[in-house]
């Protein structure tokens, strides 16, 4: 390791009180000493995660009471909003709800096992015995690096679904092995993504004897055998320069546009590299870059990548940080003292000691309503030939040559009541009424399809402005009478008067939504 400048510390913790011009994103953290999952937000927005009610406890294993964490690494997020933890202490993967929406997953059925990688307890007979870094694909497997321990190793890469929806992945079938690399006591994968291709991509830190390269490898199941099995399935992707130190490569992270970007924690740095020229492997010294080097001593155990493409790194070093990195010249690297900012210092006053930050995860925020019920043909006919463009959302079409929208922001937890509907290109000025279902049906009505049957609640009136848009504003807990587990569907009705409506009723639907409250 470097000789860590104290000088750089101080020059990066000036920059980092300055707030960045980025949006800094909510995200959860591991703590490998304190057994917890810790969530940050940015509430005043100025940049970091240091102000008071920034740093939540989302689980704390003396609170939840019910699992047993010993060294939780990895973390995911679905896309419904549900947290997965690793823990190569108890060969778990845990997961975590908010079900009641007050912040955290310590109350009843909130923290429950997912995994089990004794391969005699899960059904599948696989063996998590070192489970890594975990990460979700496109169709929602839980993918895992297994940096197998013990005196007969399992280094594999499989993934786990739950197949029957009872919450967990150890019944049959639900653990599929996908790789089962043939170094097992020298090989050791730390993480495993799939890249914006498609393929999956696994992160070699195997022993420096191994015959198994350290860097990024391509897995493709070439003949379509559900595995890994065959000569040419498994190949190098990115093995990276030889460099002053022994590297040890714990993360990676891939963004929208194909670049990756890898933790060399031995050498205090990370690469930047990206396929270029299409040939199926990053070339070595014209396809990677040097991207961020840290001017001293930086354990960094995790780094992911938001939207924008900006990094967020976890360093567990003294103090713990965690890091928000943004190329802000565009040069194509990261500045350690002026485009490295401190999200987040144990040394400052009043936050809470997240011991060992390891691994990160976005937060994922559910879409509190789903669409259905649409005027396009797909959901039924439109009562006069009045269909609107195929998988545009909209409803029937009105007299302004389009069909109307409903969306929703806010959440749907019935605790924080804070769930608006929006109606969007429906006919300007008029009355608007925001109608919620229980039961689900679809008949031509009017000008619209309406799609939702008793009991039926009207539960606000509307009226839509100069551009055919308006909100609701009470409250829909209330007004609804809904419950926790209840699932309610939800249309807008809007007039559309003056003759001049497609089929000559005077009036229309929008889309359907349908909400899970919770």
């Amino acid at each position: 390791m470097k000789a860590h400048y104290r000088i750089a510390a101080l020059l990066a913790a000036a920059t980092a009180s300055q707030a960045s011009a980025q949006t800094i994103a909510p995200i959860y953290v591991t703590d490998t000493n304190n057994d917890k999952i810790w969530r940050c937000e940015d509430l005043n927005g100025n940049g970091n995660y240091n102000d008071a009610g920034e740093i939540t406890e989302f689980y704390d294993e003396i609170i939840g009471g019910v699992l047993d964490i010993q060294l939780n690494v990895s973390i995911a997020v679905a896309a419904d909003g549900k947290v997965y933890m690793s823990d190569t202490g108890s060969d778990s993967i845990f997961v975590f709800e908010d079900l009641n929406g007050d912040g955290d997953a310590h109350d009843a059925g909130e923290a429950k096992l997912f995994f089990n990688g004794d391969p005699l307890t899960n059904v599948s007979g696989i063996a998590g015995n070192s489970p890594n870094g975990i990460n979700f694909d496109d169709t929602g497997k839980l993918w895992v690096a297994n940096a197998g321990a013990g005196s007969t190793p399992d280094d594999t890469i499989f993934y786990l679904q739950d197949l029957n929806a009872d919450g967990d992945a150890d019944d049959a079938g639900e653990a599929v092995m996908y790789y089962n690399i043939p170094t097992p006591s020298i090989s050791a994968p730390f993480d495993v993504i799939q890249g914006v291709d498609g393929r999956m991509y696994y992160l070699e830190s195997g022993a420096s004897s191994s015959p198994l390269a350290k860097g990024i490898y391509v897995l493709e199941d070439l003949d379509s055998s559900g595995m890994i099995d065959q000569p040419g399935e498994a190949t190098p992707y990115f093995l990276p320069a030889p460099q002053a130190e022994t590297p040890f490569w714990w993360a990676f992270a891939q963004d929208s546009a194909g670049n990756w970007y890898i933790a060399d924690t031995g050498n205090d740095l990370v690469w930047r590299a990206k396929d270029s020229n299409m040939n199926g492997v990053i070339d070595v010294g014209t396809e990677d870059t040097l991207y961020w080097d840290s001017a001293g001593a930086s354990l960094l155990w995790e780094v992911i990548v938001d939207a924008n493409g900006n990094l967020y790194a976890s360093e567990s070093q003294d103090p713990d940080r965690l890091l928000f990195m943004t190329d802000t010249n565009t040069d194509g690297v990261i500045d350690p003292l002026t485009e490295t900012f401190e999200l987040y210092n144990d040394t400052a006053a009043g936050v809470p000691d997240i011991g060992g930050p390891r691994g990160l995860a976005l937060e994922s925020i559910p879409e509190a309503a789903t669409a259905f019920c649409f005027g396009d043909g797909s959901s039924g006919a439109c009562p006069c030939l009045n269909e609107s463009v195929l998988d545009s959302g909209e409803g029937c079409k009105s007299s302004v040559g389009v069909g109307a929208i409903l969306t929703t922001s806010g959440s749907r937890f019935v605790g924080n009541d804070d769930l608006v509907f929006h109606i969007s290109q429906a006919r300007q000025n008029q009355p608007s009424l925001l109608v919620q279902g229980a039961t689900l049906q679809a008949i031509p009505f009017k000008d619209g399809l309406f799609c939702m049957g008793n009991p039926t609640e009207r539960v606000e009136v509307v009226f839509t402005d100069a551009a055919g848009a308006g909100s609701t504003t009470v409250s829909i807990v209330t007004e609804g009478n809904v419950s926790p587990g209840d699932t309610r569907y939800y249309q807008q009705w809007f007039r559309d008067p003056g003759g001049v409506s497609p089929c000559g009723t005077g009036s229309n639907f929008t889309n359907g939504l349908t909400v899970d409250w919770m």
